[in-house]
């Protein structure tokens, strides 16, 4: 959603995907017997549900409230309320541990008080959390499910757990904004398509810089090569086995020893490029700058780390902030977006490490260093108040370059978005924080720690996606995506060079709980945006909320979008839509009035535009049916007609 001026006005795609939206909704809500939606309501409320997730949880909330102001700044009509406040519940979470019960009361006690009303309830991500324990909760509560005046919107990028033989959401409903070539030719977006044909591209060129803006570096330093950081994978498990750290199963030891090698690395690089080292050869050269560390290097001077890690590092401390905010900025900050798999022991161990190294070097005011969890880095609570306590000067450059004070800044940055241009590294934890918006400074995202053996197709898109973006020509870098070995290998497939090119929808099973359906043959999508296969050839299992279901409802839609394409602007400019058919009508009339041939002068023609009427001070048609009127007729100037009548 664009965001120029304060606005969140859907740009020209999210226009059209909206108005799609809108367009099934009314044809499906106004099919033969039913009436006109203009008929059924006379108002509309938005209801977004969104999972467990703080940071997607305030991101949202900021942008219905930024929406509702735009909707009210170009329609001179309140999208919420004239306060500018969001009705209760209005955003909610699912939460599993039943937080989220209170405000989704709330939402439940105006639907049933309200029938006239329109309710639009947007389940955004809704692939998550789309197990038994919601079966007959939020989205599947009856008090929305049975409610004529609800309306349900599934919205997610991988949504192949919402269309088996057992959904919920008809085929018919479903809206696609996967067209890739419409997006090609009308909008910037750079997806996974164009990450792999520029990868391949790439691939016979040896370099001593890998990390190629717009591409995907699977671990090789040559070809078939593994670089130095996959070759440290194997020795760093026996050492766990010989020390006896982390027992169990094969596999997690292999998770914990990818992020334990992974934060020995960044150490290592950033005591290289920041160091005594750093500096005494910054003097011998001549070519360091009072802002930027490290200057030029030779990725063979430091045999220990990995040339992508090399890359990383330098390019972070290669910074020069203005020293006034009118001042341009020489060279902008970048985020390096590391995932792991886990907040303990693996993300708190990462970020305590790579905490300490830059604390010790006296790089707290140059790099922030910023964690995604419960451990030690979300103590202090917000973006703005992990700067404030660790990074103050990061934090007061910010609020220069915002023309703001410092403690605005701190109270107001509350979305990694925001984070725009400042140096940081930010480690997200666990599965970590699907749907949220990146600042497009990030440079660099690190899956290296994250590397399944047998993932399945959602999991995977839903990781990598989170480096796809609309591209700002000339002004950022697009990001490179870092994966293991073993990823790399489930993105692109070895295939033979006639083959046509194989992707994740042909080689992975597509979500947990489905189950193949027993002598269904091609399981799998020929078509990255073909759902159908799902449906045909895949049924909900115990612990899927579609379990046994075999019921679907003409009231529930879904939309897919590929992953940071812009999906909240559609079914943003979809409900403006909706509560401009429906509640704007209630206080807008038209009256026409037809004349016949013989009374029609010549200055009349049919094609002359109707005056359309303002009627607020009347009540509107829908009023008047409700009311109930008297065939008695009161008593007047001349007296009471009844009993006259009765009197004769």
């Amino acid at each position: 959603t664009s965001r120029l001026g304060g606005e969140h006005k859907p740009h020209d795609k999210q226009q059209e995907v909206g108005a799609r939206i809108f367009g099934l909704i009314k044809e499906t809500l106004e099919h033969p017997p039913f009436l006109a939606l203009r008929s059924r309501f006379d108002d509309f409320e938005l209801v977004v549900a969104v999972p467990e997730l703080n940071s997607l949880y305030d991101q949202t909330k900021d942008r219905l409230l930024g929406f509702a102001e735009y909707y009210a700044t170009t329609r001179e009509q309140h999208f919420y309320s004239p306060a500018g406040e969001l009705p209760d519940g209005a955003c909610f979470k699912i939460a599993s541990g039943g937080t989220g019960g209170g405000p989704f009361s709330s939402v439940k006690g105006r639907i049933e008080a309200n029938p006239k009303q329109l309710f639009l309830v947007v389940h955004d991500e809704a692939h998550w959390q789309a197990t038994s324990a919601n079966k007959t909760r939020y989205t599947n509560d009856s008090a929305l499910t049975e409610s004529a005046n609800v309306v349900i919107l599934s919205v997610s990028a991988t949504p192949y757990n919402l269309v088996t033989s057992n959904s919920r959401i008809p085929e018919e409903n479903v809206v696609t904004w996967f067209d890739a070539a419409a997006i090609e030719a009308k909008t910037p977006y750079y997806g996974l398509r164009e990450y792999i044909k520029e990868t391949i591209e790439l691939k016979n060129r040896k370099s001593d810089f890998p990390l190629v803006p717009g591409t995907i570096y699977g671990g090789e330093c040559e070809r078939d090569s593994l670089d130095l950081y996959e070759k440290a994978i194997l020795p760093k498990i026996a050492q766990f086995k010989t020390e006896g750290l982390y027992p169990g199963p094969k596999q997690n030891s292999r998770m914990h020893a990818r992020a334990e090698v992974l934060a020995e690395e960044y150490v290592r690089a950033l005591n290289y490029f920041a160091g005594p080292a750093a500096a005494a050869a910054a003097c011998r050269t001549a070519q360091g700058v009072s802002g930027s560390l490290g200057g030029d290097y030779d990725p063979r001077d430091l045999p220990d780390v990995s040339a992508a890690t090399q890359q990383i590092v330098h390019r972070l401390l290669d910074f020069d902030p203005p020293s006034a905010p009118t001042q341009q900025i020489v060279k902008r900050g970048c985020m390096c977006l590391i995932r792991v798999p886990s907040i303990s022991p693996d993300g708190e161990r990462l970020y305590k490490k790579i905490r300490d190294a830059c604390k010790s070097l006296g790089l707290d005011n140059r790099l922030a260093v910023l964690i995604d969890g419960t451990g030690e880095g979300r103590r202090c609570g917000t973006l703005g108040n992990s700067l404030s306590q660790n990074h103050p000067k990061l934090l007061e450059l910010k609020a220069k370059w915002e023309d703001t004070g410092t403690e605005a800044m701190r109270k107001g940055l509350t979305r990694y978005e925001q984070l725009l241009d400042l140096p940081c590294i930010l480690i997200l934890c666990a599965k970590g924080k699907m749907g949220d918006t990146f600042p497009h400074s990030m440079r660099f995202y690190d899956l290296r720690a994250r590397d399944p053996r047998a993932p399945c197709r959602q999991a995977i898109e839903q990781d990598v996606g989170r480096g796809f973006r609309y591209v700002v020509d000339g002004l950022y870098e697009k990001p490179t995506i870092l994966v293991g070995a073993e990823l790399w290998k489930h993105i692109h497939p070895r295939q033979k060079d006639d083959q046509p090119m194989r992707g994740l929808h042909s080689t992975l099973k597509p979500a947990p709980l489905m189950g193949v359906i027993p002598r269904s043959r091609d399981n799998r999508p020929t078509d990255a945006a073909d759902l159908t296969v799902y449906r045909k050839s895949y049924k909900a299992i115990s612990g899927h909320a579609d379990f046994e279901n075999h019921t679907q409802s003409d009231r529930r839609f879904l939309l897919q979008g590929l992953p940071q394409i812009g999906k909240t602007g559609a079914f943003l400019h979809a409900a403006a839509l909706l509560r401009d058919h429906v509640a704007l009508y209630s206080s807008t009339r038209m009256i026409v009035v037809q004349l016949d041939e013989e009374s029609s002068d010549e200055a009349h023609n049919e094609d002359q535009e109707v005056e359309r009427i303002r009627w607020e001070q009347f009540p509107s048609c829908d009023f008047l049916n409700r009311d109930q009127f008297s065939n008695r007729a009161r008593p007047g100037k001349y007296g009471d007609p009844d009993r006259a009548t009765s009197g004769a």
